[in-house]
């Protein structure tokens, strides 16, 4: 199977691409630091893994991409749109440029990619990668990242039911804390989930193309229960949340 990651210069997206790859399928990554790349192909072989070095928040970083998978002739299966950014823009003052940032790489480049790709594919299943900071408000994880998370997983929903009868299909996978990944909180705390944990899951969302996953469960029915909660009586319990969350954080 030939799979597009975004992102894969570290954390979730490296793990990606070494399961993946060997499992033998054919992978096509983009990120930004080209030596870590280098040191991801030699890791895993040129043979199933190649790559572009690119700014996903650029103007032409698609049309470059684009151009080198041509080049390549490489047509994805399967696009997993997992960069990402996650910058405080909120200590010590709200910071409207890093909220712009966050919707550049976090939301428009999604979009961006989602529209190309569209246009030139068949077929394909597209998978965005989000997270439970979206179910909520936190000073602590600030304005953009829960935000533009909070947009991409309702933009994927329309697109799950504008496509759902066609040959694109479309999943959310939406996580916990990662050990590893871009937590604010200590990597001691409580229900993170692993790198392992999340490279089961996303490869678990690949093979089985349910519009939505969620890990760990019982944290996302957790905070949806929340949210039926009178008015006011929510926030009063998220502000709870909020206060053990200053504890963890690092």
């Amino acid at each position: 199977m030939n799979i597009l990651i975004t992102g894969v210069s570290s954390g979730i997206g490296w793990e990606l691409v070494v399961s993946l790859v060997g499992k033998g399928h054919r992978v096509f990554g983009l990120a930004r630091r080209e030596k870590l790349l280098e040191k991801l192909q030699k890791q895993v072989g040129k043979e199933y893994f190649d790559y572009i070095s690119v700014d996903i928040g650029s103007p032409l970083a698609w049309s470059k991409v684009i151009s080198k998978m041509d080049r390549q002739n490489f047509v994805p299966e399967v696009i997993i749109f997992n960069a990402a950014i996650f910058e405080d823009d909120l200590h010590p003052n709200f910071n409207f440029a890093l909220l712009e940032q966050h919707f550049q790489i976090n939301f428009y480049s999604v979009m961006k990619g989602v529209e190309i790709l569209l246009k030139k594919l068949d077929s394909a299943h597209f998978i965005a990668i989000s997270t439970i900071a979206r179910l909520r408000g936190s000073s602590i994880e600030g304005v953009g990242y829960s935000s533009s998370k909070a947009a991409l997983s309702i933009a994927f929903e329309a697109f799950y039911q504008r496509y759902k009868n066609s040959s694109f299909e479309f999943t959310t996978v939406s996580l916990g804390p990662v050990k590893g990944g871009m937590s604010p909180f200590k990597s001691s705390a409580p229900f993170q989930l692993s790198l392992d944990q999340v490279v089961i899951g996303v490869e678990e969302a690949i093979t089985e193309k349910a519009p939505a996953y969620y890990y760990p469960y019982w944290a996302f029915f957790m905070l949806h229960a929340i949210r039926l909660l009178p008015f006011n009586l929510d926030l009063k319990l998220f502000s709870l949340i909020e206060l053990w969350h200053r504890q963890q954080k690092r």
